[in-house]
């Protein structure tokens, strides 16, 4: 018999308690107003990669919850990735010795989420100035992706669709909240003029085009993300019209391609199949996207996606497999919940489950820097082990 199954922002939010606790036993924020580790506890300092994840996340806590701890430790958060930012030529980096909009421009998305969620404008100017700052080709309409800090000079020979949308989309988002002409003109040039304007016949967008990676041409997981960081733009009627058919296009090729028996997503990548909890968690956020706000009908895709994603935890208080502490899978699911996700769907057999999860750890390895799966082995091994126990 089939079970059905309902996801709501409530669901996720109660999902990520074990996470908070975690992490509530893990930092503490010192009399400095710094968050770290007990003295004694390993590395003392937070990575501002971390940093900016937790940012994300307690601040959409703190905004549908109410939960005072959460807005002072999102706000600690924050204090922390200011205070570690070196300025260099107006603009704020955090990643020596070439900063990129890869990382960069996910900083600034989540000090835009703390900014909303805190209602906090002083952030929002501070944003502003870091990312009017940053290098841009104004005859390209592009921005840098990899820039010296020393020299001021581009260190890129290529720019992914992905990375230049890390850094449109929210230079754009920030110029209209600020009536920033500039930032909106930048962000939009990269949307229509490069990023639209090359949109594959298939559907799809290349990711190494240029050839410089030495990988394939279409990544699928680069063509997802891509799509997904465009759909953030959908919650603003001015791009509904622009953006609806050839980012639609393109999730629905994605699903074709890539949607598992199972409710979970593959997008194929370099990077293999260690990154499907990923791929699962963004997908189903820009499909989240489209049913929000432009009346698309993916309630089925995103129900049994947030299913899967928090079925196939490899860890009893993370949604992100070791070793990351709070990564992507974990801030697309906060961001779920924040645009106030409600869908239902069918529940996979627990058969179909374990024929993907079987599948992840046969093929683990078998791609672009494994040791990164090394503690996600023997974890994915007693998921496993746990599902043949429920079937049997």
């Amino acid at each position: 018999m089939t079970e059905r199954i309902r996801i709501r922002s409530e669901t996720i939010t109660a999902a990520l308690e074990g996470f908070k606790r975690h992490v509530y036993e893990t930092y503490v924020v010192d009399e400095d107003g710094v968050v770290r580790k007990p003295a004694g506890k390993g590395v003392h300092w937070l990575d501002p990669y971390v940093a900016s994840g937790f940012l994300r996340v307690f601040s959409v806590l703190y905004k549908l919850g109410g939960d005072l701890k959460d807005r002072e430790f999102a706000r600690a958060c924050l204090e922390h990735l200011k205070r570690s930012a070196v300025c260099v030529h107006g603009t704020y980096i955090w990643n020596l010795p070439t900063p990129s909009t890869c990382d960069h421009g996910r900083y600034w998305t989540n000090i835009l989420f703390a900014a909303e969620c805190l209602e906090d404008e002083d952030t929002l100017r501070w944003l502003e100035g870091a990312i009017e700052a940053w290098p841009y080709f104004e005859d390209r309409g592009l921005f840098y992706v990899h820039f010296s800090p020393v020299t001021l000079k581009e260190h890129a020979h290529n720019h992914p669709y992905n990375m230049e949308l890390e850094a449109a989309v929210p230079a754009w988002i920030v110029g209209r909240k600020l009536r920033n002409k500039v930032l909106m003109e930048r962000g939009r040039r990269v949307v229509e003029d490069f990023f639209l304007a090359n949109q594959r016949p298939d559907g799809f967008w290349d990711y190494d085009y240029e050839g410089v990676y030495g990988t394939e041409r279409l990544e699928y997981l680069y063509s997802a993300y891509s799509v997904f960081l465009a759909s953030r733009l959908l919650a603003y009627p001015e791009w509904r019209e622009v953006l609806f058919e050839p980012l639609r296009r393109s999730l629905d090729a994605t699903l074709r391609d890539c949607l598992r028996r199972d409710g979970s997503v593959y997008t194929p990548t370099h990077w293999g199949w260690g990154h499907i909890w990923e791929s699962t968690a963004l997908v189903c956020a820009a499909a989240w996207h489209f049913q929000r706000y432009c009346w698309a009908d993916y309630g089925e895709v995103v129900a049994r996606g947030v299913d899967w994603v928090l079925r196939c935890r490899l860890r009893e208080w993370g949604l992100d497999p070791p070793p990351h502490e709070c990564g992507l899978v974990t801030q697309h699911m906060a961001e779920l919940a924040y645009r106030g996700v409600e869908v239902e769907g069918e529940r996979a057999e627990t058969a179909q489950v374990l024929r993907t999860l079987r599948r992840v750890r046969r093929d683990l390895f078998k791609r672009s820097r494994p040791q990164l799966y090394l503690r996600a082995k023997p974890a994915l091994s007693h998921l496993i082990a746990r599902f043949e126990g429920e079937s049997s």
